[in-house]
Protein backbone atom coordinates (compact mmCIF):
# COMPACT_ATOMS: atom_id res chain seq x y z
CA UNK A 1 0.00 0.00 0.00
CA UNK A 2 1.32 3.38 -0.98
CA UNK A 3 1.57 5.97 1.58
CA UNK A 4 1.34 9.82 1.47
CA UNK A 5 1.41 12.78 3.35
CA UNK A 6 -1.87 14.12 1.88
CA UNK A 7 -4.35 12.86 -0.64
CA UNK A 8 -6.27 15.55 -2.85
CA UNK A 9 -9.52 14.25 -4.12
CA UNK A 10 -10.69 17.03 -6.63
CA UNK A 11 -9.37 18.53 -10.11
CA UNK A 12 -11.32 21.46 -9.30
CA UNK A 13 -9.16 25.19 -9.00
CA UNK A 14 -9.62 25.16 -5.10
CA UNK A 15 -8.20 21.94 -4.43
CA UNK A 16 -5.13 21.92 -7.66
CA UNK A 17 -3.94 25.46 -5.55
CA UNK A 18 -3.86 23.51 -2.32
CA UNK A 19 -2.39 21.06 -3.34
CA UNK A 20 0.38 22.85 -5.02
CA UNK A 21 0.31 24.29 -1.27
CA UNK A 22 1.12 21.09 -0.07
CA UNK A 23 3.77 19.63 -2.57
CA UNK A 24 5.74 23.01 -2.93
CA UNK A 25 7.56 21.92 0.62
CA UNK A 26 8.11 18.72 -0.21
CA UNK A 27 5.28 16.82 1.09
CA UNK A 28 4.04 13.58 -0.63
CA UNK A 29 1.54 14.01 -2.43
CA UNK A 30 -1.69 11.94 -4.08
CA UNK A 31 -4.27 13.22 -6.47
CA UNK A 32 -7.34 11.55 -7.46
CA UNK A 33 -9.93 12.33 -10.00
CA UNK A 34 -12.97 14.21 -8.36
CA UNK A 35 -15.19 16.78 -8.54
CA UNK A 36 -13.67 19.56 -11.80
CA UNK A 37 -16.16 21.65 -11.55
CA UNK A 38 -14.13 24.20 -14.03
CA UNK A 39 -15.53 27.61 -14.33
CA UNK A 40 -17.66 28.50 -18.12
CA UNK A 41 -16.05 32.07 -18.37
CA UNK A 42 -14.19 35.11 -16.69
CA UNK A 43 -15.13 35.38 -13.01
CA UNK A 44 -15.05 37.92 -10.59
CA UNK A 45 -11.68 38.12 -8.40
CA UNK A 46 -12.21 41.03 -6.23
CA UNK A 47 -9.60 40.78 -3.68
CA UNK A 48 -6.75 39.12 -6.04
CA UNK A 49 -7.04 35.61 -5.12
CA UNK A 50 -7.56 34.00 -8.27
CA UNK A 51 -4.72 36.40 -10.12
CA UNK A 52 -2.21 35.69 -7.55
CA UNK A 53 -2.86 31.89 -8.06
CA UNK A 54 -2.23 31.91 -11.69
CA UNK A 55 0.66 34.32 -11.10
CA UNK A 56 2.37 31.76 -9.45
CA UNK A 57 0.84 28.67 -11.50
CA UNK A 58 2.47 31.09 -14.69
CA UNK A 59 6.06 31.32 -13.23
CA UNK A 60 8.48 28.82 -14.14
CA UNK A 61 10.07 26.74 -12.37
CA UNK A 62 14.04 27.26 -12.03
CA UNK A 63 15.58 23.42 -13.02
CA UNK A 64 12.16 22.14 -13.43
CA UNK A 65 12.41 18.44 -13.22
CA UNK A 66 10.69 15.77 -15.61
CA UNK A 67 7.46 14.33 -14.04
CA UNK A 68 7.67 10.64 -13.12
CA UNK A 69 6.10 8.49 -16.26
CA UNK A 70 4.47 5.18 -16.03
CA UNK A 71 1.98 4.07 -13.72
CA UNK A 72 1.75 3.46 -9.83
CA UNK A 73 -0.26 1.31 -8.15
CA UNK A 74 -4.12 2.27 -8.59
CA UNK A 75 -3.52 3.85 -11.86
CA UNK A 76 -1.53 6.14 -13.98
CA UNK A 77 0.41 9.03 -13.40
CA UNK A 78 -0.08 11.68 -15.06
CA UNK A 79 -3.19 11.14 -16.87
CA UNK A 80 -3.67 12.17 -20.54
CA UNK A 81 -1.30 15.65 -19.63
CA UNK A 82 1.41 14.21 -22.58
CA UNK A 83 4.73 12.78 -22.49
CA UNK A 84 7.93 14.25 -23.10
CA UNK A 85 9.69 17.11 -22.03
CA UNK A 86 6.98 19.61 -23.67
CA UNK A 87 4.35 18.69 -21.39
CA UNK A 88 5.99 20.52 -18.57
CA UNK A 89 8.30 22.89 -20.42
CA UNK A 90 8.60 26.30 -18.59
CA UNK A 91 7.61 28.46 -22.09
CA UNK A 92 4.25 26.78 -21.61
CA UNK A 93 3.60 27.86 -17.79
CA UNK A 94 4.89 31.03 -18.62
CA UNK A 95 2.01 31.35 -21.56
CA UNK A 96 -0.69 30.76 -18.93
CA UNK A 97 -1.36 34.80 -18.72
CA UNK A 98 -4.44 35.83 -16.89
CA UNK A 99 -7.19 37.54 -19.06
CA UNK A 100 -9.04 40.34 -18.02
CA UNK A 101 -12.68 41.50 -18.88
CA UNK A 102 -13.86 44.29 -18.20
CA UNK A 103 -16.99 45.35 -16.93
CA UNK A 104 -19.87 45.97 -19.58
CA UNK A 105 -22.81 48.05 -18.34
CA UNK A 106 -25.84 45.78 -18.88
CA UNK A 107 -29.11 46.62 -20.65
CA UNK A 108 -32.17 47.71 -18.33
CA UNK A 109 -36.02 47.73 -19.48
CA UNK A 110 -37.00 51.86 -19.49
CA UNK A 111 -40.17 52.85 -18.65
CA UNK A 112 -41.79 51.70 -22.08
CA UNK A 113 -40.29 48.24 -21.64
CA UNK A 114 -37.71 48.73 -24.05
CA UNK A 115 -33.87 47.91 -23.73
CA UNK A 116 -31.96 50.73 -23.21
CA UNK A 117 -28.14 51.28 -21.54
CA UNK A 118 -27.19 51.13 -18.33
CA UNK A 119 -26.20 55.22 -16.85
CA UNK A 120 -22.49 54.89 -16.69
CA UNK A 121 -20.83 55.72 -14.49
CA UNK A 122 -22.86 53.75 -11.90
CA UNK A 123 -22.58 51.19 -8.86
CA UNK A 124 -24.76 48.57 -8.75
CA UNK A 125 -27.35 50.57 -10.56
CA UNK A 126 -27.16 53.91 -8.84
CA UNK A 127 -26.27 56.51 -11.49
CA UNK A 128 -23.26 59.15 -10.83
CA UNK A 129 -25.38 61.30 -12.89
CA UNK A 130 -28.72 61.47 -12.35
CA UNK A 131 -30.07 63.67 -15.12
CA UNK A 132 -27.77 62.46 -17.99
CA UNK A 133 -29.48 60.84 -21.18
CA UNK A 134 -29.82 57.02 -20.09
CA UNK A 135 -30.57 57.85 -16.87
CA UNK A 136 -33.66 60.14 -18.26
CA UNK A 137 -34.10 57.69 -20.34
CA UNK A 138 -34.41 54.81 -17.90
CA UNK A 139 -36.35 56.88 -14.78
CA UNK A 140 -38.22 59.24 -16.89
CA UNK A 141 -37.93 63.15 -16.28
CA UNK A 142 -39.60 63.07 -12.56
CA UNK A 143 -38.05 60.29 -11.20
CA UNK A 144 -34.77 61.43 -12.40
CA UNK A 145 -35.21 64.87 -10.79
CA UNK A 146 -36.44 63.16 -7.70
CA UNK A 147 -32.95 61.34 -8.17
CA UNK A 148 -30.86 64.26 -8.34
CA UNK A 149 -32.57 65.46 -5.20
CA UNK A 150 -29.78 63.21 -3.47
CA UNK A 151 -27.68 66.35 -4.08
CA UNK A 152 -29.57 68.54 -2.12
CA UNK A 153 -30.57 66.54 0.19
CA UNK A 154 -28.30 66.79 3.74
CA UNK A 155 -27.16 63.22 5.28
CA UNK A 156 -29.21 62.25 8.62
CA UNK A 157 -26.91 59.49 9.24
CA UNK A 158 -22.88 59.21 8.60
CA UNK A 159 -21.43 55.79 7.18
CA UNK A 160 -24.27 53.94 8.77
CA UNK A 161 -27.05 52.94 7.20
CA UNK A 162 -26.63 48.95 6.47
CA UNK A 163 -29.43 48.37 4.40
CA UNK A 164 -28.25 48.66 0.66
CA UNK A 165 -32.42 49.04 -0.22
CA UNK A 166 -32.88 51.32 1.68
CA UNK A 167 -29.79 53.69 1.44
CA UNK A 168 -31.13 53.49 -1.89
CA UNK A 169 -34.73 54.32 -1.46
CA UNK A 170 -34.22 57.16 0.85
CA UNK A 171 -31.43 58.93 -0.82
CA UNK A 172 -32.72 58.70 -4.89
CA UNK A 173 -36.06 57.37 -4.68
CA UNK A 174 -38.56 54.40 -5.05
CA UNK A 175 -38.29 54.50 -9.12
CA UNK A 176 -34.66 54.45 -9.51
CA UNK A 177 -34.18 51.75 -7.16
CA UNK A 178 -36.50 49.14 -8.75
CA UNK A 179 -35.65 50.37 -12.34
CA UNK A 180 -31.97 50.68 -12.20
CA UNK A 181 -30.95 49.36 -9.18
CA UNK A 182 -32.68 46.07 -8.02
CA UNK A 183 -32.62 43.82 -10.83
CA UNK A 184 -28.82 44.15 -10.63
CA UNK A 185 -28.62 43.18 -6.89
CA UNK A 186 -31.03 40.40 -7.11
CA UNK A 187 -29.47 38.75 -9.99
CA UNK A 188 -26.38 39.03 -7.41
CA UNK A 189 -27.68 38.00 -3.96
CA UNK A 190 -31.18 36.06 -4.56
CA UNK A 191 -32.83 38.31 -2.18
CA UNK A 192 -34.20 41.97 -2.36
CA UNK A 193 -32.15 45.55 -1.93
CA UNK A 194 -33.75 45.86 1.42
CA UNK A 195 -31.93 42.25 2.96
CA UNK A 196 -28.99 43.44 1.65
CA UNK A 197 -26.05 44.70 3.72
CA UNK A 198 -24.39 47.93 2.08
CA UNK A 199 -20.63 47.01 3.06
CA UNK A 200 -21.03 44.03 1.81
CA UNK A 201 -22.14 44.70 -1.90
CA UNK A 202 -20.01 47.87 -2.07
CA UNK A 203 -17.54 47.89 0.65
CA UNK A 204 -16.18 51.86 1.34
CA UNK A 205 -19.50 53.41 -0.35
CA UNK A 206 -20.71 54.26 3.00
CA UNK A 207 -17.16 55.91 3.65
CA UNK A 208 -17.67 57.97 0.60
CA UNK A 209 -21.24 58.75 1.14
CA UNK A 210 -20.40 60.43 4.11
CA UNK A 211 -17.24 62.04 2.50
CA UNK A 212 -19.21 63.88 -0.40
CA UNK A 213 -22.50 64.63 1.17
CA UNK A 214 -24.34 62.40 -1.20
CA UNK A 215 -25.21 58.59 -2.66
CA UNK A 216 -24.69 60.00 -6.17
CA UNK A 217 -21.32 61.19 -5.67
CA UNK A 218 -20.41 58.59 -3.74
CA UNK A 219 -21.16 56.60 -6.91
CA UNK A 220 -19.04 58.79 -9.07
CA UNK A 221 -15.70 58.50 -6.20
CA UNK A 222 -16.36 54.82 -5.96
CA UNK A 223 -17.02 53.96 -9.75
CA UNK A 224 -13.87 52.77 -10.48
CA UNK A 225 -13.50 50.86 -7.43
CA UNK A 226 -16.40 49.04 -8.54
CA UNK A 227 -15.52 49.02 -11.92
CA UNK A 228 -12.45 46.72 -10.79
CA UNK A 229 -14.55 44.68 -8.27
CA UNK A 230 -16.78 43.49 -10.92
CA UNK A 231 -13.66 42.87 -13.57
CA UNK A 232 -13.30 38.92 -14.63
CA UNK A 233 -10.30 37.05 -14.87
CA UNK A 234 -9.56 33.67 -16.86
CA UNK A 235 -6.40 31.90 -18.05
CA UNK A 236 -5.65 33.58 -21.11
CA UNK A 237 -5.66 29.66 -22.14
CA UNK A 238 -8.57 28.80 -20.78
CA UNK A 239 -9.60 27.34 -17.49
CA UNK A 240 -9.03 23.48 -19.06
CA UNK A 241 -5.06 24.67 -19.92
CA UNK A 242 -5.05 26.10 -16.17
CA UNK A 243 -5.91 22.68 -14.92
CA UNK A 244 -3.44 21.11 -17.12
CA UNK A 245 -0.73 23.45 -15.98
CA UNK A 246 -1.57 22.75 -12.20
CA UNK A 247 -1.65 18.81 -12.49
CA UNK A 248 1.90 19.43 -14.35
CA UNK A 249 3.30 21.64 -11.49
CA UNK A 250 2.31 18.35 -9.50
CA UNK A 251 4.17 16.59 -10.90
CA UNK A 252 7.41 18.11 -11.29
CA UNK A 253 7.12 18.64 -7.41
CA UNK A 254 7.26 14.76 -7.41
CA UNK A 255 3.25 14.41 -6.99
CA UNK A 256 1.56 11.22 -8.32
CA UNK A 257 -1.12 11.96 -10.22
CA UNK A 258 -3.73 9.22 -10.95
CA UNK A 259 -6.40 8.56 -13.46
CA UNK A 260 -8.37 6.15 -11.30
CA UNK A 261 -10.72 7.59 -8.72
CA UNK A 262 -11.76 6.54 -5.15
CA UNK A 263 -14.45 3.62 -4.65
CA UNK A 264 -14.27 3.98 -1.03
CA UNK A 265 -12.62 6.28 1.66
CA UNK A 266 -11.97 5.28 5.50
CA UNK A 267 -11.06 7.53 8.27
CA UNK A 268 -8.50 4.64 10.21
CA UNK A 269 -7.80 5.05 14.26
CA UNK A 270 -4.92 7.19 13.95
CA UNK A 271 -6.19 9.71 11.91
CA UNK A 272 -5.03 8.80 8.70
CA UNK A 273 -7.11 7.90 5.08
CA UNK A 274 -7.36 5.12 3.27
CA UNK A 275 -8.57 5.49 -0.02
CA UNK A 276 -9.67 2.30 -2.01
CA UNK A 277 -9.01 2.81 -5.85
CA UNK A 278 -11.44 1.58 -8.50
CA UNK A 279 -10.87 -1.54 -10.69
CA UNK A 280 -8.41 -2.84 -9.38
CA UNK A 281 -8.57 -2.15 -5.89
CA UNK A 282 -5.28 -0.89 -4.61
CA UNK A 283 -5.07 1.08 -1.36
CA UNK A 284 -3.30 4.35 -0.83
CA UNK A 285 -3.04 5.65 2.19
CA UNK A 286 -2.59 9.49 3.63
CA UNK A 287 -2.05 11.52 6.68
CA UNK A 288 -4.43 14.08 5.75
CA UNK A 289 -7.45 14.74 3.38
CA UNK A 290 -8.42 17.32 0.63
CA UNK A 291 -11.38 16.71 -0.62
CA UNK A 292 -13.46 19.08 -3.26
CA UNK A 293 -17.15 19.43 -3.01
CA UNK A 294 -18.88 19.62 -5.87
CA UNK A 295 -20.28 22.90 -7.35
CA UNK A 296 -23.72 21.60 -7.11
CA UNK A 297 -25.54 21.49 -4.01
CA UNK A 298 -28.93 20.32 -3.05
CA UNK A 299 -30.97 17.31 -3.74
CA UNK A 300 -30.58 17.35 -7.44
CA UNK A 301 -26.83 17.27 -6.85
CA UNK A 302 -25.60 14.73 -9.97
CA UNK A 303 -25.61 11.29 -9.51
CA UNK A 304 -21.92 9.47 -9.65
CA UNK A 305 -20.06 11.94 -7.98
CA UNK A 306 -16.61 10.49 -5.90
CA UNK A 307 -17.22 8.73 -2.67
CA UNK A 308 -16.79 11.25 0.25
CA UNK A 309 -16.06 10.38 3.82
CA UNK A 310 -19.01 10.59 6.37
CA UNK A 311 -17.87 13.83 7.58
CA UNK A 312 -17.46 15.49 4.05
CA UNK A 313 -20.46 14.36 3.06
CA UNK A 314 -22.16 16.32 6.61
CA UNK A 315 -20.31 19.95 5.81
CA UNK A 316 -21.70 19.30 1.94
CA UNK A 317 -24.92 18.61 3.63
CA UNK A 318 -24.16 22.07 5.93
CA UNK A 319 -23.08 23.68 2.58
CA UNK A 320 -26.29 25.20 1.60
CA UNK A 321 -27.70 25.98 4.90
CA UNK A 322 -27.47 29.58 4.09
CA UNK A 323 -29.83 29.01 0.79
CA UNK A 324 -29.89 28.07 -2.61
CA UNK A 325 -30.57 29.35 -6.13
CA UNK A 326 -31.98 27.03 -9.41
CA UNK A 327 -30.63 28.27 -11.90
CA UNK A 328 -31.87 27.56 -15.44
CA UNK A 329 -29.80 28.26 -18.92
CA UNK A 330 -31.44 27.89 -22.47
CA UNK A 331 -30.76 29.08 -26.36
CA UNK A 332 -33.26 31.78 -27.00
CA UNK A 333 -34.42 33.32 -30.04
CA UNK A 334 -32.61 36.72 -30.98
CA UNK A 335 -34.39 39.74 -28.89
CA UNK A 336 -34.76 42.98 -30.54
CA UNK A 337 -32.70 45.84 -28.99
CA UNK A 338 -29.71 43.09 -28.07
CA UNK A 339 -26.86 43.53 -29.98
CA UNK A 340 -23.89 41.39 -30.19
CA UNK A 341 -21.77 41.40 -27.16
CA UNK A 342 -24.03 42.78 -25.19
CA UNK A 343 -25.81 41.56 -21.99
CA UNK A 344 -29.13 42.48 -20.88
CA UNK A 345 -30.98 42.19 -16.93
CA UNK A 346 -34.40 41.90 -16.42
CA UNK A 347 -36.90 40.45 -13.47
CA UNK A 348 -39.54 37.78 -14.20
CA UNK A 349 -41.17 36.95 -10.81
CA UNK A 350 -39.06 36.16 -8.36
CA UNK A 351 -36.57 35.09 -11.55
CA UNK A 352 -33.97 37.47 -12.58
CA UNK A 353 -33.33 37.30 -15.82
CA UNK A 354 -29.52 37.97 -18.05
CA UNK A 355 -29.93 37.99 -21.77
CA UNK A 356 -26.02 37.61 -23.39
CA UNK A 357 -25.72 38.02 -27.24
CA UNK A 358 -22.72 36.41 -27.87
CA UNK A 359 -20.58 38.34 -30.84
CA UNK A 360 -21.22 35.34 -32.98
CA UNK A 361 -25.07 36.35 -32.61
CA UNK A 362 -26.04 33.37 -30.62
CA UNK A 363 -28.29 34.33 -27.45
CA UNK A 364 -28.70 32.45 -24.12
CA UNK A 365 -30.52 33.10 -21.07
CA UNK A 366 -29.08 32.59 -17.97
CA UNK A 367 -32.25 32.87 -15.07
CA UNK A 368 -31.46 32.46 -11.14
CA UNK A 369 -34.27 32.07 -8.61
CA UNK A 370 -34.27 33.73 -5.66
CA UNK A 371 -32.61 32.07 -2.30
CA UNK A 372 -34.58 29.81 -1.30
CA UNK A 373 -33.13 27.78 2.06
CA UNK A 374 -35.01 24.98 4.74
CA UNK A 375 -38.42 23.62 4.34
CA UNK A 376 -39.37 25.84 1.11
CA UNK A 377 -35.90 24.84 -0.29
CA UNK A 378 -36.93 20.89 0.29
CA UNK A 379 -40.25 21.39 -1.19
CA UNK A 380 -39.40 22.89 -4.51
CA UNK A 381 -37.72 20.79 -6.88
CA UNK A 382 -35.50 22.39 -10.13
CA UNK A 383 -37.00 20.67 -12.88
CA UNK A 384 -40.24 21.67 -11.15
CA UNK A 385 -38.86 25.65 -10.85
CA UNK A 386 -38.02 25.21 -14.74
CA UNK A 387 -41.08 24.38 -16.31
CA UNK A 388 -42.36 27.66 -14.20
CA UNK A 389 -40.19 30.11 -15.29
CA UNK A 390 -40.82 28.78 -19.10
CA UNK A 391 -44.38 29.32 -18.44
CA UNK A 392 -43.89 32.79 -17.34
CA UNK A 393 -41.59 33.24 -20.88
CA UNK A 394 -44.00 32.60 -22.76
CA UNK A 395 -46.19 35.65 -22.65
CA UNK A 396 -42.74 37.80 -22.90
CA UNK A 397 -40.19 38.43 -25.73
CA UNK A 398 -37.89 36.21 -24.26
CA UNK A 399 -38.77 33.03 -26.44
CA UNK A 400 -36.73 29.94 -25.82
CA UNK A 401 -35.69 28.15 -29.66
CA UNK A 402 -37.44 25.52 -30.39
CA UNK A 403 -36.83 22.55 -29.43
CA UNK A 404 -33.53 23.84 -26.70
CA UNK A 405 -33.54 21.93 -23.79
CA UNK A 406 -32.57 23.79 -20.55
CA UNK A 407 -29.62 23.06 -18.42
CA UNK A 408 -30.98 23.22 -15.00
CA UNK A 409 -29.43 23.19 -11.34
CA UNK A 410 -29.35 24.24 -7.81
CA UNK A 411 -25.98 26.26 -6.87
CA UNK A 412 -25.33 27.56 -3.30
CA UNK A 413 -27.11 31.19 -2.85
CA UNK A 414 -24.31 34.44 -2.19
CA UNK A 415 -24.29 35.71 1.15
CA UNK A 416 -26.40 38.72 1.54
CA UNK A 417 -25.20 40.02 4.51
CA UNK A 418 -21.92 40.13 6.77
CA UNK A 419 -23.63 38.61 10.00
CA UNK A 420 -24.43 35.43 7.47
CA UNK A 421 -20.99 35.52 5.81
CA UNK A 422 -19.08 35.28 9.57
CA UNK A 423 -21.46 32.90 10.94
CA UNK A 424 -21.03 30.36 8.15
CA UNK A 425 -16.91 31.28 8.44
CA UNK A 426 -17.20 30.56 12.23
CA UNK A 427 -18.93 27.48 11.61
CA UNK A 428 -16.49 26.15 8.78
CA UNK A 429 -13.66 27.15 11.47
CA UNK A 430 -14.94 25.32 14.47
CA UNK A 431 -15.48 21.76 12.13
CA UNK A 432 -12.54 22.36 10.54
CA UNK A 433 -10.68 22.26 14.07
CA UNK A 434 -12.51 19.17 14.72
CA UNK A 435 -11.05 17.59 11.84
CA UNK A 436 -7.54 18.26 11.56
CA UNK A 437 -6.82 15.73 9.04
CA UNK A 438 -9.53 16.73 6.58
CA UNK A 439 -9.94 19.72 4.68
CA UNK A 440 -12.88 20.46 2.56
CA UNK A 441 -12.91 22.93 -0.20
CA UNK A 442 -15.07 24.31 -3.21
CA UNK A 443 -17.29 27.35 -4.01
CA UNK A 444 -20.64 25.60 -2.72
CA UNK A 445 -19.10 26.46 0.84
CA UNK A 446 -18.71 29.84 -0.56
CA UNK A 447 -21.95 31.06 -1.48
CA UNK A 448 -20.56 30.11 -5.10
CA UNK A 449 -17.76 32.59 -5.24
CA UNK A 450 -14.89 31.06 -6.81
CA UNK A 451 -12.52 33.60 -5.40
CA UNK A 452 -13.55 32.95 -2.09
CA UNK A 453 -13.23 29.25 -2.24
CA UNK A 454 -9.70 29.95 -3.63
CA UNK A 455 -8.44 31.92 -0.60
CA UNK A 456 -10.08 29.91 2.00
CA UNK A 457 -7.95 26.75 0.12
CA UNK A 458 -4.98 28.05 0.19
CA UNK A 459 -5.29 29.43 3.99
CA UNK A 460 -6.49 25.74 4.98
CA UNK A 461 -3.35 24.12 2.88
CA UNK A 462 -0.59 26.58 4.83
CA UNK A 463 -2.12 25.20 8.23
CA UNK A 464 -2.65 21.73 6.97
CA UNK A 465 1.13 21.50 5.76
CA UNK A 466 2.29 23.37 9.01
CA UNK A 467 0.64 20.25 11.23
CA UNK A 468 1.94 17.82 8.88
CA UNK A 469 5.42 19.33 8.66
CA UNK A 470 5.35 19.47 12.61
CA UNK A 471 5.22 23.25 12.92
CA UNK A 472 1.77 23.40 14.78
CA UNK A 473 0.03 21.04 16.96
Amino acid sequence: MDRFDALVIGHGLPELFAALDLAEVGLRVAVLPGAEDLPEAAERDPDGAIAGAMQRLATPLPHAPEPRAGSTQGGTAGGDLGTGSDSVAPREESGLALARAPYRPPLLRDRAGQWAPQADPAVFGIPAMPLSVSAMRLLGTGSALRAYLDRLTPLLTIGKTRSFGRLIRNRIGPAALERLCEPLLRERYGVAAADIDTALAAPGLNEALSRTGSLTSAALAYSERYVARETGVQSAAGWPAAQRAALRRLMNFDASVFDTGAASLEAAADGSWVATLGEDGARIEARALVVGLPRAVGPEQPAGEPVLPGEAMAIAAAASRGGTRVYVDIAIQETAGIDPGEDAVDALGEWSLRIRRQDSGVSRLRALSRARAGAEEARESASKSAEELLALLAGTDIQPVPGARPVVGRLAAPFATIAAREDAAASLERWQQEHPTLLVLGRALHGDDLAAAVAAGHHGAVELRRRLLGLSE
